[in-house]
C-alpha cells in the first residue's frame, strides 16, 4: 500500500498556495484600517461554511504536517469570517478580526514559502 501524500507535497499544487495565500496577506494587511463584515446573503454563507468544512478536514487528516498548518490557518480565516456575520460588531472589534485574519493569513504565506523552499532544494519526485 502506497503511503499517502500531503497536498503541498505536490510542487504545482505548493507554488499556487504560495501564490494565494500571499496575495491574500498582502491585500488583507491593506484594508485592515477599512474593516466590512463579512456579507451576510446566503450563498456567501454557504460557501463560508464549505470551505471551513474542506480547510479543517484537510487540515486534520492530511499526514503532512505543512497541509496542517496551512490548510488549519485557512480555516482558522474561514471561522475569523464567519464571526463578522454576528451583528453589533463595533468598529474596533472588527478592525481586530480583520488584523487575526491578516495574521493568519501571513503565517500561511510563510509557511508555504518554507514549504516551497525545501521542496526546491531537493530534486522533485513528480
Amino acid at each position: 500500500m502506497a503511503q499517502r501524500r500531503g497536498l503541498l507535497q505536490n510542487r504545482p499544487a505548493l507554488i499556487a498556495a504560495v501564490v494565494f495565500c500571499s496575495v491574500e496577506a498582502v491585500t488583507s494587511w491593506a484594508s485592515v484600517a477599512r474593516p466590512t463584515p463579512f456579507p451576510r446573503e446566503l450563498v456567501y454563507v454557504f460557501g463560508l461554511m464549505v470551505s471551513i468544512f474542506v480547510t479543517a478536514s484537510v487540515a486534520f487528516r492530511s499526514p503532512f504536517v505543512g497541509d496542517r498548518i496551512v490548510f488549519g490557518a485557512a480555516a482558522t480565516v474561514f471561522v475569523l469570517s464567519s464571526a463578522t456575520l454576528l451583528p453589533s460588531h463595533t468598529l474596533s472589534t472588527l478592525r481586530i478580526i480583520k488584523a487575526l485574519v491578516s495574521l493568519s493569513w501571513t503565517i500561511a504565506a510563510a509557511a508555504t514559502a518554507v514549504l516551497l523552499t525545501r521542496s526546491l532544494q531537493r530534486p522533485s519526485s513528480n
